[in-house]
């Protein structure tokens, strides 16, 4: 198994990127938390692996944290890249937008069962009242 050197080292090689332009794309002025990591000063944390794997959704959050598996994540579709033509009038039919929706609807129903859950406590409440109401009376 690599060690975070290594990892660091394979990652700045895959995204062919230098410290300082991945420091930067990850909101810092300049590579130093590369090089702390490289040189053994900092470990990777799942805070910084999760920036890395949130700029970089390719990238397997597990393998640059433990080393464990393979550096690109099996779960990712590179939605830019993937396209099919259509029968009808040659029309692009892009998975990007088909993924932008399934993210709103899984959005949408979070927010429904949320709203699912608020409306239960406030029927448990109710019939919390209305028992009290018929047991005063």
């Amino acid at each position: 198994m690599m060690n975070e050197k290594e990892r660091i080292d394979l990652l700045l090689k895959h995204l062919k990127l230098t410290k300082n332009a991945l420091g930067k794309a990850m909101g810092n002025t300049n590579g130093q938390i590369i090089t702390n990591i490289q040189k053994g000063i900092n470990s990777i944390s799942p805070n910084f692996a999760s920036r890395i794997t949130n700029i970089y959704q390719h990238i397997n959050y597990d393998w640059l944290l433990t080393g464990e598996g393979e550096i690109e994540s099996k779960e990712y579709v590179n939605r830019e890249e993937i396209e099919t033509n259509t029968k009808e009038e040659g029309e692009k039919y892009s998975v990007r937008g088909v993924v932008k929706d399934s993210e709103l609807l899984v959005a949408a129903l979070k927010d429904k069962d949320k709203i699912i859950e608020l409306l239960e406590l406030q029927l448990q409440n109710l019939r919390r009242e209305l028992r009290e109401l018929k047991e005063d009376n």
